[in-house]
This record gives C-alpha cells, sequence and structure tokens, in this order.
C-alpha cells in the first residue's frame, strides 16, 4: 500500500523537473523494499516460531508416553527431550499442565496475536488479547 501510495504521489506531479522526478522515484523505491523486507522478516519469525512450537508440542507428548503425565514445567523436557527449550521471536512460552492435557501459549504478533495449543483437538487456534 506505502509502495502505490508513493506511486500516485510521483504521478501527480506533472510538473515537476526530470531530477525531482528520479529523486521521489527513488525515495519510493526505497520505501517499497523496506516494506517488503519487513514483511518478509516478519513471516520468517512467525514460521521459526511456528516450528519452534511444534517442536516443544512434540516433546511434551513424548514427555508424557514416557513418565505417564505431563511436565509442571517446560524445563523438565531439557535436555532429555530437547537440548534446550526454544523462546519464540516476541516472548517466551507459557506453559500449564493440567489434569487432562496441557495448555501451551505464545505471543505470534504482538500487542494481540497469541497461539493457543489445544490438547483435545490436538491443533493450534488463534486467540485474540
Amino acid at each position: 500500500l506505502a509502495a502505490i501510495a508513493a506511486m500516485v504521489w510521483i504521478s501527480t506531479y506533472r510538473t515537476a523537473t526530470r531530477e525531482l522526478y528520479r529523486a521521489r522515484l527513488a525515495k519510493a523505491t526505497v520505501y517499497g523494499l523496506a516494506l517488503i523486507l519487513a514483511y518478509a522478516n516478519l513471516q520468517m519469525n512467525l514460521r521459526s516460531d511456528e516450528k519452534s512450537a511444534d517442536t516443544v508440542v512434540a516433546a511434551l507428548y513424548k514427555y508424557q508416553g514416557k513418565y505417564g503425565h505431563y511436565p509442571q514445567k517446560l524445563d523438565e523436557l531439557a535436555p532429555e527431550f530437547l537440548p534446550a527449550i526454544p523462546r519464540p521471536s516476541w516472548s517466551p512460552f507459557v506453559f500449564s499442565a493440567e489434569a487432562q492435557g496441557f495448555t501451551l501459549l505464545y505471543v505470534e504478533i504482538p500487542p494481540g496475536g497469541k497461539r493457543k495449543y489445544k490438547t483435545r483437538s490436538k491443533s493450534w487456534e488463534r486467540q485474540a488479547d
């Protein structure tokens, strides 16, 4: 959207000199590339966090399979089931063991995008703040 707005802004100045037009086009290109890079970085972080969360969930199920219950803290998974507890991009995992399963939650995108793992359905759901 920012790149489109910049292109419209550039094209509205028909009386501008060729040098001014080139300068505006260069600025619009830089802003557009910055926007694309920021979005790509966000997507990379999201995929990395999803992979880390799935790894923790798999380790929790392995722990439960071996000991018959879920750990009280994620730290109990390391080093037997995970070399170290991964940390998502924005904040650490929030974990709680329950009688019939567990809850694992992490911030996907601040300030309000969270993902919560549900043991009943064995799936992730997005949760608003």
